[in-house]
């Protein structure tokens, strides 16, 4: 059996998303498709979180505000 895991966390804070996505494969063939079907998954919960994606780096919704704050509009 292959599990296939997905963690999260900040490049900022080391914050790590409370949810890890696992899913566990009677074939190791269909490693590619549940590693897709995961980062959509992930991509949903990051958003929802406002997890973000900046400069190579992920941050946490925390750190994105405090960013922001800095951040001159």
């Amino acid at each position: 059996m292959l599990k296939v895991i997905l963690l999260l966390d900040c490049n900022e804070c080391g914050l790590s998303m409370e949810t890890a996505l696992v899913s566990s494969l009677h074939f190791a063939e269909d490693w590619q498709s549940a590693g897709y079907t995961l980062m959509d998954q992930l991509d949903r919960l990051a958003a929802d979180e406002r997890w973000g994606y900046r400069k190579g780096r992920m941050i946490c919704g925390v750190c994105r505000d405090e960013q922001e704050e800095k951040t001159p509009s």
